[in-house]
């Protein structure tokens, strides 16, 4: 019996996009959660870590999602400069976020220097997948025993 996905090319191509857009879709559904939060309904345990350090570790994952979804876009463009999208993404969300805080949420306010902590995240993201890639190209491709070079 053939797979859903092998009988209708068009079901597997919309599966791959929406497993590669998913995962930034929770997560920026998640992000968004947190900071329309109010001060007391935040959980005990992520209220007693650096509020600034969140930021910086929140945008480093939202940089390597949007990643992720991007190389996987229908859109050349978007796919072939994935890494500017994604960036882009992260401090258009950082301002965002901050603009939430600002006008939807009591008691919490919104700061120059969180959106600046996001993007610091987001450039080290950046950074880390850079340098990641350039390990990845000096290492030689392990060869298959009997391969025909």
């Amino acid at each position: 019996m053939l797979l859903k996905t092998e009988r209708f090319p068009a079901v597997r191509i919309y599966w791959d996009r929406v497993k590669g857009y998913a995962p930034l879709f929770f997560y920026t559904l998640l992000l968004f959660k947190g900071a329309l939060m109010a001060p007391g309904e935040i959980p005990g345990f992520i209220s007693r870590i650096n509020d600034k350090f969140l930021h910086a570790v929140e945008y480093f994952f939202l940089f390597l999602f949007s990643v992720h979804a991007f190389s996987r876009s229908q859109t050349l463009r978007i796919r072939e400069h994935c890494q500017g999208a994604a960036m882009a993404y992260a401090l258009i969300l950082g301002i965002m976020t901050e603009a939430a805080q600002f006008f939807f949420t009591a008691g919490r306010t919104a700061e120059i220097g969180d959106f600046f902590l996001d993007g610091v995240g987001a450039f080290a993201a950046l950074f880390f997948l850079r340098a990641a890639m350039e390990i990845r190209l000096r290492i030689p491709m392990r060869q298959e025993a009997g391969a025909v070079i």
